[in-house]
């Protein structure tokens, strides 16, 4: 099979008619990359997260927005009312009450990136009360703190 790359960019939304079910393409932000898309399928109940969402392990924050992943999340829960199935990029089909519960953790470690920050401490010094592991989020902190400092765009 040769895989087709895409032709159309799905700038904020786009609403694809699949034969009778519709499907919602949703940029709603930057967050595990400057580029997650989430598939919306409403008369499911059914969200295609990517890594946007990531099960059974911490996030990878290697080419992570950690300023913006959680008002992304916030974008998306907000979407989402009752009870509806996220698939994340990574492990278990979970619920909103998962999303809600890494949007918390991330929430807290963009709070942790920017007072640490605003006090000149060390990304090692925080990485060490985030609510991930200490080797993941030294690169998140690092990557906050080069958005902090404008070497990110």
């Amino acid at each position: 099979m040769e895989p087709i790359p895409p032709t159309d960019a799905v700038p904020t939304e786009r609403t694809l008619d699949l034969g009778g079910r519709e499907v919602t393409l949703a940029y709603l932000g930057r967050g595990h990359t400057d580029h997650d898309l989430v598939a919306l399928i409403p008369d499911a109940h059914v969200a295609v997260c990517g890594d946007l969402l990531e099960q059974g392990a911490p996030p990878s924050f290697g080419d992570a927005w950690p300023l913006e992943w959680p008002a992304t999340l916030a974008a998306l829960g907000s979407r989402l009312s009752g009870s509806w199935q996220l698939i994340p990029g990574h492990g278990a089909v979970v619920d909103l009450s998962f999303l809600h519960r890494q949007h918390s953790e991330l929430a807290a470690l963009e709070w942790l990136c920017r007072e640490g920050y605003g006090d000149d401490r060390s990304p090692a010094e925080l990485a060490a009360r985030s609510p991930f592991n200490a080797d993941h989020s030294l690169v998140a902190i690092r990557r906050a703190y080069a958005a902090l400092d404008g070497r990110l765009p």
